[in-house]
């Protein structure tokens, strides 16, 4: 499965050559490689780099070092392999995280939607810190708290989740811990550029442009979440629903409810890449598994015709106009979160211990969930 998935992700790249996001890339990799700050060379050249500096640090500055980024095909393509190859990390965690399941990763793998988002952004990266986080949580809260504090300081929404799992410490020591643990990278990776006017303006343009889009009902994303957050904890749900719940909610408010009809149909739905490992892991454990089914593959369907509208009214005959399509499967990409988002929050809360793994498994291959197919998502505490 792994090597159709990188062989599609190959078409991809090849039906893909260029993007508006994929020169960002290259200017601030032509930076890097001459010592030039980012930021301020993607606001001369009319671009804003609107991301924490992570991604241009530890992606894109060893890229820039071991190819010329003056070589722009090679840069931009080695770039999207880096993407894919994220992707098919993401594919092969979940792989090993669904035990008996694991066909279900298929919809990780053979995703085109997942492909398509590789061409031009990079979401698959936090998404793939994400998972890792669920997965960390074997080894404890703190090192879970510290791979979202990475993938925070990739995209600043995984930080959304960072209550659910500090929530989960034992005690304030061990909250302590865990919080400490899971702002060390974003500081980190920030304080070289505090002292930067380029790295501030290019974050209070961003959040300029999103509060022009949001209007007046700029301060309903806070309140939302809080809430969000306080039925999450009430109704115990552990970091898969409730992060599945969080980032649905945070697009809806994000985009819609504030001003649906600001803006371009397809903006911003890279942001679903985050949220699929964990629609895939939430998919066969027990409770609503029809509803999840259906709301929870509706996501990447949706948000597939939406992408790619026109790419899809050219193939395939379409019985209204490409506009109103367009419109109408953003829509129903936003209809199709907000179901997620329901089913997640009112659905069956799963049990509140922490996920555990096998140390060995007893035929010698990889390791298995403690007790069956879906004893990952059900395993008890130990004694």
């Amino acid at each position: 499965m792994a090597t159709l998935s990188l062989l599609a992700h190959l078409l991809f790249i090849l039906a893909h050559p260029s993007g508006f996001d994929l020169e960002t890339w290259a200017i601030a990799g032509r930076a890097l490689a001459s010592g030039r700050d980012f930021y301020c060379e993607a606001l001369a050249s009319g671009h804003v780099f609107a991301y924490p500096p992570l991604f241009a640090q530890a992606i894109l500055l060893p890229l820039a070092l071991a190819i010329p980024p003056s070589n722009e095909f090679a840069f931009l393509l080695a770039l999207r392999l880096v993407f894919s190859a994220f992707d098919l990390c993401t594919g092969v965690l979940l792989w090993r995280m669904l035990g008996s399941k694991r066909l279900l990763s298929a919809l990780w793998f053979l995703n085109p939607f997942v492909m398509g988002v590789a061409q031009y952004q990079f979401d698959g990266i936090p998404a793939f810190f994400i998972l890792l986080s669920v997965y960390a949580l074997k080894k404890g809260v703190a090192r879970s708290s510290w791979l979202l504090g990475i993938a925070a300081s990739l995209k600043i929404y995984p930080g959304l989740l960072l209550p659910i799992a500090i929530g989960r410490a034992k005690g304030l020591r061990g909250a302590a811990i865990a919080l400490l643990a899971a702002i060390s990278v974003p500081f980190i990776s920030m304080a070289p550029h505090l002292s930067s006017n380029c790295f501030w303006r290019s974050l209070f343009l961003h959040f300029e442009y999103s509060a022009s889009a949001m209007g007046g009902c700029v301060l309903l994303n806070p309140i939302v979440y809080v809430l969000l957050l306080i039925l999450a904890f009430k109704r115990g749900l552990d970091i898969i629903k409730a992060g599945i719940a969080i980032i649905s909610s945070f697009y809806i408010l994000f985009r819609f409810l504030t001003n649906p009809f600001y803006a371009h149909p397809f903006y911003h739905v890279q942001y679903a890449a985050s949220l699929l490992p964990l629609l895939v892991l939430d998919i066969p454990r027990p409770g609503q598994r029809l509803a999840k089914c259906l709301a929870y593959n509706s996501v990447w369907i949706s948000a597939l015709a939406a992408r790619y509208k026109a790419t899809l009214y050219r193939h395939i005959p379409m019985p209204i106009p490409p506009e109103p399509f367009g419109q109408l499967s953003f829509y129903a990409f936003m209809a199709s979160l907000a179901a997620t988002c329901a089913v997640a929050l009112l659905g069956s809360p799963a049990p509140s211990a922490e996920p555990r793994f096998a140390s060995a498994p007893s035929d010698g291959g990889a390791p298995i969930p403690c007790g069956g197919s879906n004893a990952f998502y059900n395993a008890a505490d130990p004694p």
